[in-house]
């Protein structure tokens, strides 16, 4: 029999929930005492909704004060515990079932939960804490017109544990609801202008809004009046050296990151970030030191907001890319691998391999992996290197692979097996064949979509215009492809095939499917079409789209298009890193005047490693041709020629 004083009363504030409840309450109904709902005025069946799964439902009207209706509803509770739940968010069973064994700690005053939300666009996307189980004593009410609160001040010992909600919000319901929600948080901010957590909220809005200078205000002002033992500040620091970091305030950021390690020396977030920091400044030391503490202390204590994997994988990939950055492969090489080891579920180190090993062949490390899977018969990560591998453009390799996979795999994989081999023939120039794998997917197939755009794609490489454009009126008639990728590709066969066509803005999607075609004609040589699509990518906000096809250029020698594309860019940092990246494959084809020629353009001292290490090479260069003509001066002693000679012979080792 439950104990009276652990009687738990579940609290709904509702409007036109109807579709939403019942998945809400479906499974907590029958774990909690009571269900109280406040209405604020539905339309729709939501109050009968309520009843019929036996909720008190109560009655209040809106005015635009989520405190007030909140503690409306605890004084209409009977329960010695409140749980509060929104009418779109959702726990599981499991979680469900660990709530009543909370209610025994007579240690305990409040429970903070986890919230997930699912909605797409929102920058600020961490999983946050909020207090939804506590007592029911009358000095626990809330505060505050909107992102109402029990403060720390008022209720103490509270404990985290381990369950999430899920908030799913319909999508246009949310935006308008936000919309009213900012309106009040400013009208609280007016009245509360020194209220440190309505200012936190407030700049998480407005980073969900990509307001982030905005942002940097609100949580510049938070943390002027924020107290050490109020449960969000950690994460305020976080937010605010985030903010700074990629709007490219970095001496600040490193300093908002001090200052909130001062208070939280064990948060492992704040640490990654100032290590990203100290890596974008070039302080490689400094960053390589935060990475390995990072990796030291491992996740942060579970009442910090962390994103998964700074304590652990994430920290030894960010060390990766700096030695990697030092052009040093073997240590890099050493740090991708311990992330891939630690999580070896994850495709994120492998596909960092992957580019590694395209870049210093000598490596060979793939090979060595792939064998241990299929010895192994790991499919699920055989199929991931060999995606690598395809992205790596190494279509011979991934051939190879895919056959002695297919001799192993089971059925399951079979259509999988059929779409990679159907890309690499494409891309091998073998259409016909390729056209004879893609064929064997199945319409049921949950990419069939993607299957009819490789076709497409694997007719316009190889001018058969009239079959692509028979594929392309079927693509018109399906379900399951965005209208937008539709346009796309109806666009592209125009542009392609001659015919002039307005070249609108598109969203970043858009231009990564155009960014990926430019790369495939390059590889295939098809210079013509890529330079003909080129003038769309033009347009993308997204500069670092431009560096691997200006790699790819690079290998095809074509050099007055890679100056084309460099006097394009408008972002600085890209800029440096396209001629660097550019003038290295150059220098590795043994183009080195042309590397040469490419790194003095818009000549400046703001190089990263590779440009210091280029300029290196091209003195040495010099260096040694100068000895080479000393060395035949029939005035150099016998001595002045040895030491001439070995000077000579280092630089060689050097190079």
């Amino acid at each position: 029999m439950q104990r009276r004083d652990n009687l738990l009363s579940l609290c709904i504030i509702t409007k036109n929930e109807e579709k939403k409840l019942p998945l809400c309450l479906k499974n907590i109904k029958d774990v909690v005492d009571e269900i109280v709902i406040v209405d604020t005025g539905s339309t729709d069946k939501t109050v009968k909704v309520a009843k019929q799964a036996g909720a008190k439902v109560y009655f209040k009207k809106w005015d635009n004060d989520f405190s007030e209706i909140r503690n409306y509803a605890i004084e209409k509770a009977s329960g010695k515990w409140i749980l509060f739940l929104d009418a779109d968010e959702t726990l599981s069973i499991d979680d469900s079932r660990k709530i009543k064994g909370l209610l025994n700690n007579p240690l305990v005053e409040g429970y903070l939960f986890y919230i997930r939300t699912q909605i797409e666009n929102h920058l600020s996307t961490s999983v946050t804490q909020s207090l939804r189980l506590f007592r029911n004593r009358k000095e626990y009410r809330y505060q505050n017109l909107v992102y109402e609160r029990i403060p720390e001040e008022i209720i103490t010992n509270i404990k985290d544990v381990e369950i999430t909600i899920i908030h799913q919000p319909d999508p246009d319901k949310y935006l308008q609801r936000q919309r009213m929600k900012i309106e009040l948080l400013k009208k609280d901010i007016k009245l509360n202008p020194t209220d440190s957590y309505l200012r936190y909220t407030y700049g998480i809005e407005l980073l969900n809004n990509n307001q982030i200078e905005e942002a940097i205000k609100q949580f510049q002002e938070a943390v002027k009046y924020v107290k050490h033992y109020h449960l969000y500040t950690p994460h305020l620091y976080k937010l605010l050296t985030w903010s700074l970091y990629i709007t490219g305030k970095l001496e600040l950021g490193i300093e908002i990151a001090n200052k909130g390690l001062k208070y939280f020396p064990f948060y492992t977030d704040l640490v990654f970030l100032r290590g990203k920091i100290y890596q974008k400044l070039h302080k490689f030391s400094e960053a390589i030191d935060d990475f390995k503490r990072c990796h030291q202390l491992g996740d942060p204590p579970s009442s910090m907001v962390s994103e998964p994997g700074v304590g652990g994988y994430k920290a030894l990939l960010a060390i990766g890319e700096i030695h990697e950055e030092l052009l040093n492969a073997e240590k890099a090489l050493d740090y991708y691998s311990q992330a891939f080891h630690s999580e070896p579920s994850l495709t994120e180190p492998l596909y960092l391999i992957g580019t590694l090993v395209k870049k210093y062949p000598q490596l060979g490390v793939i090979d060595k992996i792939l064998l241990k899977y299929l010895g192994q018969s790991e499919h699920n990560q055989l199929m991931t290197l060999i995606d690598i591998l395809c992205l790596e453009k190494e279509y011979q390799k991934a051939l190879y692979y895919i056959n002695i996979l297919e001799a192993k795999a089971n059925q399951n994989i079979m259509e999988d097996i059929a779409f990679v081999k159907g890309i690499c023939y494409m891309m091998l120039e073998r259409p016909l064949i390729a056209e004879k794998y893609f064929s064997t997917i199945p319409k049921e197939h949950s990419y069939y979509e993607q299957v009819l755009l490789k076709r497409i794609q694997n007719y316009w490489f190889h001018n058969k215009w009239d079959l692509a454009e028979n594929l392309l009126k079927q693509i018109l008639n399906s379900n399951n492809l965005n209208q937008k990728i539709k346009e796309l590709y109806l666009d592209l066969h125009s542009l392609l095939t001659g015919k002039k066509i307005t070249l609108n803005n598109l969203e970043i999607e858009g231009y990564q499917i155009i960014a990926r075609l430019i790369e495939n004609m390059l590889f295939l040589k098809q210079i013509d079409k890529a330079t003909v699509l080129m003038e769309w990518l033009y347009k993308s906000s997204d500069e670092n789209l431009w560096i691997s096809i200006g790699e790819l250029l690079a290998t095809l020698k074509e050099i007055s298009l890679i100056k084309k594309i460099y006097s394009q860019l408008n972002n600085k940092e890209v800029k440096v890193s396209f001629k660097e990246k550019v003038a290295m494959v150059l220098l590795k084809d043994g183009h080195n005047i042309e590397a040469e020629d490419i790194l003095k353009l818009e000549s400046s001292s703001n190089f990263g490693v590779e440009g210091h290490y280029l300029q290196n090479k091209f003195l040495l260069k010099k260096i040694s041709t100068l000895i080479n003509s000393a060395l035949q001066s029939e005035k150099l002693t016998d001595e002045g020629q040895i030491k001439l000679y070995q000077l000579r012979e280092s630089i060689k080792n050097e190079n």
